[in-house]
């Protein structure tokens, strides 16, 4: 996993009986009245997660992993829990550039943006749509940044780039990649324009192997020059001192693009991205709205990654995702 320059029940105060000194100071000490000094939580438990969910909200092992499992199959249960803000998000712009979006799944219902963008070589043609995800990819990758089921920030909102569809690795192409980079970044900086408060994700699940001229490095530094947090995947051999950081990847369930109610289990680094993903947006939307890409980058290293990582391919930092400092949004 990389980061470029970035490297995501009501509760109230009873007062105690006293003298009640005003109006105000005596309906305080009714219980169920709040007063200005009472924090709200939002915080929810969800008991349908995926082991990977669990997996990044704690420090220690999973604590109801069974000793003897069928690893695949034990990380293919969903009824682990994990307790998560439903508000992680709300107002974040997540541009997840990739093979489309199917936003009639059942898991981004509501999430995704209206305006879709393709990339001009799949313009006109029968792929040309970024609500359609023939390769069964982008679907995926959206709903484990801000699905109701899959997700870490359920309330941001998803726009679909769409550089590739149906031709697996070899139809995302250094070209189509930086080309989806500029539409997203021209975006953003049109809705800025009429929102100075807007925060934007991209996340790049399909890596970049080849780029001599510097093409898609370019775009990118624009992107973040802009504002935009950029989270990429390292690639599934990638492994060196480039990478920032390792996310859960392996027995990842995320949204299908095959079904409204489909789910699939997805493996590599493509699904570790979007969960580093979820979590800047989840904490641009709290506590760090005004964090530049260079400090939610140190911000990320230093408060939410913990070592002890079992294989660490040569050359990588033994640092690995977790999200138990991420604030409330109150």
């Amino acid at each position: 996993m990389r980061i470029v320059n970035v490297l995501t029940a009501l509760l109230a105060s009873i007062v105690p009986p006293g003298p009640p000194w005003s109006s105000e100071a005596a309906l305080s000490q009714i219980p169920l009245v709040l007063d200005n000094n009472t924090t709200l939580s939002t915080f929810a438990t969800q008991t349908d997660a995926g082991w990977y969910l669990n997996r990044i909200s704690q420090r220690g092992a999973i604590i109801d992993w069974p000793a003897n499992p069928a690893p695949d199959k034990q990380q293919e249960k969903l009824d682990f829990t994990w307790d998560y803000d439903p508000n992680w998000g709300r107002g974040i712009l997540v541009y997840v550039l990739d093979s489309g979006i199917q936003p009639t799944h059942s898991d981004l219902d509501g999430r995704v943006d209206p305006k879709g963008m393709v990339v001009t070589r799949l313009k006109g043609g029968p792929k040309g749509d970024p609500f359609v995800d023939e390769e069964d990819h982008g679907t995926g990758v959206a709903s484990l940044i801000a699905g109701r089921q899959f997700g870490v920030a359920k309330a941001a909102t998803l726009i679909s780039v769409k550089v590739g569809a149906g031709e697996g690795e070899k139809d995302f192409t250094l070209e189509d990649i930086t080309k989806g980079i500029e539409l997203a970044t021209a975006d953003f900086v049109e809705r800025k324009a009429k929102d100075r408060e807007l925060r934007a994700v991209m996340n790049i699940s399909w890596i970049i192997r080849h780029d001599p001229a510097r093409k898609g490095e370019i775009a990118i530094e624009k992107a973040i020059a802009q504002g935009i947090h950029v989270v990429y995947a390292a690639g599934n051999e990638g492994s060196d001192k480039c990478v920032d950081l390792v996310a859960p990847a392996t027995s990842i369930a995320c949204a299908s693009s095959k079904g409204p109610f489909e789910k699939r289990f997805g493996p590599g680094t493509s699904y570790a991205a979007p969960l580093v993903a979820g979590t800047v947006a989840a904490i641009l939307s709290t506590d760090g709205k005004d964090l530049t890409p260079a400090q939610m980058k140190a911000r990320i290293l230093n408060e939410f990654t913990i070592p002890g990582v079992t294989y660490i391919p040569p050359g990588s930092p033994d640092r690995m995702l977790v999200i138990t400092n991420l604030p409330r949004r109150d």
